[in-house]
């Protein structure tokens, strides 16, 4: 069976941010999300550990139910800690995302932000993450050769 979940976005102009390491530098090339419901738009991007913003899509139509790309500039990377980024305008889409509790995302490092538009920040100011929701997010990349 399917292990991951659904669910329509928390709150409007949420963002969340999930913690991911790097043990190496990348070139990050696109980012991707499963849409389950089409529904306003969305931005997707990367922040470093000190939550500035290092790539980000823009505000960007959710698109169709299926797997949705993000082509964002060529943007390198790592080693380090970093966070994933996702915002969208609306409570009616859905997405793809990891069964969860609040707690345990809170124990994990993941965090939200209430924004004042669906576009992520160049500085995030994150908070306590308030709902169990952990969208499943994801990068291509290539490895930088030193």
């Amino acid at each position: 069976g399917d292990a991951f979940g659904f669910g329509t976005w928390p709150a409007t102009n949420r963002a969340i941010y999930v913690p991911f390491v790097l043990a190496e530098r990348v070139t990050v090339l696109k980012m991707f999300v499963e849409v389950i419901t089409q529904s306003g738009n969305m931005d997707v991007g990367i922040y470093n550990a000190a939550y500035a913003r290092q790539v980000s899509a823009g505000s960007t139509l959710v698109g169709a139910a299926e797997i949705q790309e993000f082509d964002l500039a060529d943007t390198a990377i790592g080693p380090g800690q970093f966070y994933w980024g996702m915002s969208v305008d609306n409570v009616t889409a859905s997405f793809r995302r990891w069964p969860t509790t609040a707690i345990g995302l809170k124990r994990c490092g993941v965090a939200h932000e209430a924004l004042g538009s669906v576009v992520l920040p160049a500085t995030a100011t994150p908070a306590v993450v308030a709902s169990a929701y952990l969208p499943v997010i994801g990068m291509s990349m290539r490895t930088l050769v030193a």
